[in-house]
């Protein structure tokens, strides 16, 4: 979908791509967590996540 169409823009190989996309699961487990301890929508939960890591400066991959 659109992580493979973004990664083959920027010249990613097939193993960056799934790599990338096998990552979801562990970004949705951290978001359902996150909402569930502190009794908040998923929606919030992952508001949350990408406000912190735009803080940390870092890249999410």
């Amino acid at each position: 979908g659109i992580i493979s169409t973004a990664c083959e823009l920027e010249g990613a190989g097939p193993d960056l791509i799934r790599q990338k996309v096998a990552g979801i699961a562990g970004t949705l487990s951290k978001v359902y967590a996150r909402a569930e301890l502190s009794a908040i929508s998923t929606a919030d939960a992952a508001d949350q996540l990408a406000e912190a890591v735009l803080q940390s400066g870092k890249s999410h991959a």
